[in-house]
Formats: C-alpha cells, sequence, structure tokens
C-alpha cells in the first residue's frame, strides 16, 4: 500500500515529540532547555568533484555492510534455518525442525500479543537488531523466496504464513521501525553517550516504548476494525494508553517545584 511509509514517517515524528513531552515532565530531564549550537559550513555550489568523492564515500561504506555486517547476517540464519536436531542426530532439516524455529518458537509467546507470534517473524526481528535489513533477507531466507522482483502470489502466500492479519504485519513493522537500531547505530550512542546507565535507559526505553506501542495499536486498532477479539490483553492495551495519555497531558510538576523554589530564593 501507498500510504504506509508515509504513515510509518508521520507516525515517528508524533513518538519522538510525545516521548520528549513526558520525558521533559520527570525528574531526571527537568530543568532549562539547554542550548544547542552548531556549526553550518559556508553555503557554496558543489563542485562535481566534491560531489563524485562524497557518493563513492557513501557508496563504499554501503559496499562494506553488505559485504560484512549483512553478508554474515543472511548466512548466519541460512545455517539456523536449514540445519537442526531430527532423530537424535545433527543435520540439514526442513526450516520448522531448524535452530532458528527452536530459536524464535522459544520467544514467541512475548510477541503474540503483539500478532506476529509466529517463529518465522519473531526470527526476522531478532536478525534486526544485528541489521535492520536483515530482517528482509531473513523472510527472503525462511519463506524460501528466493529472488523475486515484483510482489506477487507466491511472496503473499509466504507473508500470510508469518503474519495471519493486516494489522498483525502493520505491528510487525512498527515494532521494528521504533525498537532500538542496528548495532552500527547502537554502538555509535554508546560512544556518544559516554555514559553506560545513559545508554542502557536509552536502549531499554526504544525498546519497551516500541513494544508498548505495538501491543496498543495491534489490540485496539485491530479490535477497532474486527481483526482481534477482546480479551485480556485488549484491556491490558487499553490501560498502557490511557496512561500515556496522562503522563502527556498532565502538568509538569517540574515547574510548579522551579517556581517555588525561585520565589523562596527571592
Amino acid at each position: 500500500k501507498w500510504w504506509v511509509a508515509p504513515l510509518m514517517y508521520f507516525v515517528g515524528i508524533g513518538i519522538v515529540i510525545c516521548s520528549c513531552i513526558i520525558l521533559k515532565k520527570t525528574k531526571q530531564f527537568a530543568g532549562d532547555p539547554a542550548p544547542f549550537i552548531m556549526e553550518l559550513p559556508n553555503y557554496h555550489i558543489p563542485s562535481a568533484k566534491g560531489v563524485l568523492i562524497h557518493v563513492w564515500e557513501r557508496v563504499w561504506a554501503f559496499i562494506k555492510k553488505a559485504g560484512t555486517i549483512l553478508f554474515l547476517c543472511v548466512v548466519v540464519m541460512w545455517v539456523l534455518s536449514s540445519y537442526g536436531f531430527s532423530h537424535g542426530s545433527f543435520g540439514a532439516v526442513d526450516a520448522k525442525d531448524s535452530l532458528m524455529a527452536d530459536i524464535g518458537g522459544a520467544v514467541a509467546f512475548i510477541f503474540k500479543p503483539l500478532g506476529f507470534g509466529t517463529w518465522q517473524a519473531v526470527a526476522s526481528s531478532i536478525s534486526g537488531f544485528v541489521a535492520k535489513e536483515g530482517i528482509v533477507s531473513t523472510m527472503g531466507v525462511l519463506s524460501g523466496l528466493g529472488a523475486i522482483e515484483d510482489y506477487n502470489a507466491s511472496m503473499r502466500t509466504a507473508f500470510d504464513a508469518f503474519f495471519p492479519t493486516t494489522i498483525a504485519a502493520i505491528s510487525f513493522l512498527m515494532f521494528n521501525l521504533f525498537d532500538s537500531p542496528c548495532l552500527a547505530a547502537i554502538s555509535t550512542v554508546a560512544k556518544e553517550m559516554n555514559n553506560r546507565n545513559h545508554f542502557w535507559y536509552t536502549i531499554i526505553f526504544q525498546n519497551v516504548s516500541a513494544y508498548l506501542f505495538a501491543l496498543v495499536v495491534y489490540q485496539l486498532v485491530g479490535l477497532a476494525i474486527g481483526e482481534v477479539a477482546f480479551g485480556v490483553w485488549t484491556v491490558v492495551a487499553a490501560v498502557i494508553a490511557i496512561f500515556v495519555l496522562y503522563l502527556l497531558f498532565r502538568p509538569d510538576p517540574n515547574k510548579k517545584r522551579m517556581l517555588d523554589g525561585s520565589e523562596g530564593v527571592k
């Protein structure tokens, strides 16, 4: 659908804004806004040599990433999805009996409330923590599609096995878009923050918020469009949504504390 990519873009902006508002009202992020200064280079007409150099740097960076991280991810996922234990021996097996099926099936219950409790979808999400592009390659390996250029019936049949409903596929997409980024980005975050506590707080916040957001979307939107039956997790999702709205629109307690402190100084 043409509207999926724009929807994810604007939803991402909304999540960032809402997260900033909620965190700003906590004690850890209270206080006056810190000034942000960025030095910009002088504007000039780009030269052909400069453009070619920058293009080559980006292309070479992608080639190195595709030839190392992505290639390794595809190989590992292929091995895990092609080999396993069967009849007391280790060797080549069907995908449903592979090591990846065992790993994905062991943690699939965690993602079942989000709508994608199949081991294939969970395994694809796990590969996304290494590189987001690995999700697509893993899904291709697990579905056995090979090189399919256009969307066709074979791809639709394979993805129907991963996601039973449309809202389940959207929930899967939202979780993997808004959870922690790939290992390269995570290492950059750790380097820039230079604080172990802040780093782990950031990673945990990203993954927990992505899980809760996907849960709310799947349960409540799915219930509204008739793809999800009412249950315990629907109630949990409703409670989470109400609590988040409360955190978003509640008065800032730190602002009152700061005003009282300034009056005391006077």
